[in-house]
């Protein structure tokens, strides 16, 4: 599969008319850099499976240094190929130790903050790149501007391009529905064609086809491509140097895109690989793979990451697969055959058709349904800027648009504030306090962890974020491989997150996905809607309300108590000890007499620790606070209470001043606490919170709003109900009063701005 591809990619870079002559020799050249990237990969990566070779992140700006050298030689065409096979090299001598620096500084993040939609502005630029040079190589013209498309409305050319267009067409279906079958479907290809050519021409059909342009000509260059016809392209006498400082703007541009995609493709190995990668270090082997394969007059290149984790799927983690790989391409390049002379053109552009069109199609059709709109619209803006003002310019328009687009879409998030911290939650369940201290004690102690995200998370600091993130999940030696095994469960609380992009999705994915190939399960709670909708279009969240699994996906709940609840559920039903401590049905009979809601007395109970035996039963504590309360049915949207607000009396958007005389209890249901305005921000409540108790106790108006979201039962408590209670029954005002003072320490425990 990479021989094909590589031929494909020499016609890329050397796309102008004055290389022409001398393709099956720069092609060689491109074989020879691949063989050195694959062997210095295998010798020093990490991963004995890689997969290295010239990579199409560099093509376009190896091709624009290309077109500038036969521009700057046009009328001197004979320095253009000796220029070029020497300046490319250099430039790929320095992208190495470019490379090498950032690894070695740990500067590899930084690589990171391009937007996704500018990284794929680009990408779909490349894929556009690919198939506009694998249709040229089908016909066997050149083809470097958008009106170079007429060329194929000639009847002959039309007739050269269909079969390639066709095959990398049946090339992308193939690799989409049935990946496995493509290497079969790349041998099959080229076979049918010489079985089709020797039926229709008879004798003499490889000379008849190359007369009809179905195959590469001979030029007096390929009578013999081997070692010394490679050898003879390097005249130094002929070089341009006075070219090389125009190439530099071109170069800084190819540094920080290569750095950037092949940190990306170390992530995706990664990903896939469900272990973390050191990118910085992996970074310095790329670029020690460049610095050699410049001094051997080669091109940029990188892992491949397809290549790679199909190395890994299929447990092939030997050494000498690589070895194997760069052998044979050693072999190629030494053969004095001309490769393209006796190939079917169109099957070389069909493999840089099949290319670019599945690039074209990931990012300009895909992503339609993954990005936001504006990211969506910067994305194509980024892709039409490079074709009108080229690779850089286009690049740093994109970078622009998407800063002005974040600056206006958000607003500026305080600077001191933490993206992502670790924090301590518990559920708000009402349990009883053996199950507390159970929880406590195994749940709790490094089992279920909740890390809370501040603010904005977008293409500056995602990638940090993700950092912090896996450190939990792969701790790293020094904390041990005990303490990652112990941790099942990570709740993400996205409470006091404003906004995120596909960045910050994507990020999360990649996070989710290594989380569950370690065997944790992410949960999430506190969505905003902007929030929730990015990551439901970044393919990051699961249905609401589902069971945890190591799907790839969040599980996400309406709120952290409930998704801190399901795990210490599962943690209670996991461990034979604690089975027990479960609510056991038949205590809860008595519930579906008063419409499934619990009672006060309950609650009381669950709280303080007092023996399950009592829950449920007729009479006792119920009976005594029956005579203290009231219990009221709210409706969802109805509120309990309302926020204080100064504003014009009697308007209904305010509530009076007053001090609050009363609290709740919420006996069934689902109640939202929140600030006027703030709604998406608030705390969901669920059966067994205390509402309402501070400003109570306090004496003062009411200090946020008490919506009801599921229909609720509650139980009203006012200020004359705790006094009869204290004179009549002073035992059970005890209990009460601990128990209320129990539920706000809780509240207070759990709170978000702590």
């Amino acid at each position: 599969m990479c021989l094909p591809v590589l031929y494909g990619y020499t016609s890329i870079v050397y796309r102008d008319e004055v290389y022409a002559p001398f393709l099956p020799s720069l092609s060689k050249l491109m074989i020879l850099s691949s063989a050195i990237h694959q062997l210095t990969l295998t010798l020093f990566s990490t991963m004995p499976f890689s997969i290295g070779q010239v990579q199409d992140a560099g093509l376009l700006f190896l091709s624009s240094m290309s077109s500038t050298i036969s521009q700057e030689t046009s009328e001197t065409p004979y320095e253009a190929v000796p220029t070029a096979v020497v300046l490319l090299p250099v430039f790929t001598i320095m992208t190495g130790f470019a490379l090498i620096t950032i690894g070695r500084l740990r500067l590899a993040s930084t690589v990171a903050y391009i937007p996704n939609s500018v990284v794929g502005g680009y990408l779909a630029f490349i894929g556009y790149f690919c198939l506009q040079a694998g249709v040229a190589l089908c016909i066997s013209r050149p083809m470097s501007t958008i009106a170079s498309w007429k060329e194929v409305l000639d009847e002959d050319a039309f007739t050269l391009a269909l079969p390639g267009v066709l095959a990398g067409g049946g090339m992308l279906m193939v690799s989409r529905k049935k990946t496995e079958w493509l290497p079969h479907i790349m041998v099959a290809v080229p076979a049918l064609f010489f079985v089709l050519i020797y039926g229709w021409y008879g004798e003499g059909a490889i000379d008849k086809a190359r007369d009809d342009k179905w195959i590469g000509s001979k030029s007096d260059s390929s009578s013999d491509t081997g070692l010394s016809s490679v050898l003879s392209l390097f005249d130094m006498s002929l070089v341009r140097w006075d070219i090389f400082p125009m190439l530099i703007p071109c170069w800084v541009g190819m540094v920080f895109v290569i750095s950037f995609s092949s940190s990306l493709d170390v992530a995706a190995i990664s990903m896939d690989m469900g272990q973390p990668l050191n990118t910085d270090k992996e970074l310095e082997v790329i670029g020690l793979a460049n610095v050699i394969s410049g001094i051997s007059g080669g091109y940029t290149g990188s892992y491949i990451f397809s290549q790679t984790i199909f190395q890994y799927r299929t447990m092939l983690h030997s050494r000498w697969v690589g070895f194997v790989i760069a052998f044979l391409e050693l072999c190629v390049f030494a053969a004095k055959v001309d490769v393209l002379s006796y190939s079917p053109l169109f099957f070389f552009g069909a493999t840089l058709i099949f290319i670019g069109l599945d690039l074209l199609l990931e990012w300009l059709i895909e992503s339609r349904g993954k990005l936001m709109d504006e990211e969506y619209y910067i994305l194509v803006l980024t892709f039409l800027a490079i074709q009108a003002v080229g690779i850089d310019a286009g690049i740093i328009v994109g970078v622009v648009m998407a800063v002005v687009e974040f600056v206006v879409t958000n607003r500026v998030y305080s600077e001191g504030k933490k993206y992502v911290r670790r924090i301590e939650r518990r559920s708000r369940k009402v349990r009883p306090m053996e199950a507390w201290k159970e929880l406590q004690k195994g749940c709790y102690k490094g089992q279920v962890v909740t890390f809370e995200l501040r603010g904005e998370l977008f293409f500056g600091n995602c990638e940090r974020v993700r950092k912090i993130l896996e450190e939990a999940v792969s701790p790293g030696p020094g904390s041990g491989e005990q303490q990652r095994r112990a941790i099942k469960h990570i709740v993400l609380d996205f409470h006091t997150t404003t906004t995120c992009d596909s960045s910050a999705s994507s990020s999360l994915k990649q996070f989710v996905v290594m989380a569950n190939k370690n065997g944790v399960k992410v949960l999430g709670a506190g969505f905003t809607s902007r929030v929730r909708y990015v990551l439901n279009k970044g393919g990051v969240l699961g249905e609401e309300g589902t069971r945890p699994n190591l799907g790839g996906k969040i599980a996400w709940f309406v709120s952290v108590s409930k998704a801190l609840e399901h795990c210490e559920d599962g943690y209670l039903s996991e461990n034979r000890e604690s089975k027990h401590l479960l609510p056991p049905a038949k205590s809860w009979e008595n519930l579906k007499k008063q419409g499934g809601g619990e009672t006060w007395g309950n609650i009381v109970k669950r709280l303080l620790g007092l023996p399950d035996a009592e829950v449920g039963q007729e009479g006792g504590l119920d009976e005594v606070l029956n005579k203290y309360h009231e219990v009221i049915e709210f409706g969802a949207g109805q509120s309990i209470f309302r926020q204080f607000q100064a504003g014009p009396e009697g308007y209904d958007g305010y509530s009076d001043a007053s001090i609050s005389e009363s609290f709740y209890v919420i006996l069934k249901g689902q109640v939202l606490s929140s600030s006027w305005g703030d709604e998406e921000q608030g705390t969901y409540l669920d059966k067994g919170a205390v509402v309402g108790y501070v400003d109570f106790l306090l004496e003062r108006p009411r200090s946020f709003n008490a919506v009801v979201v599921e229909n609720a039962k509650v139980a009203k408590i006012t200020r004359d109900d705790m006094q009869k209670m204290r004179e009549t029954d002073g035992a059970v005002f005890s209990m009460v009063e601990r128990c209320v003072l129990l539920a706000s320490i809780l509240e207070l425990a759990n709170s978000t701005e702590c």
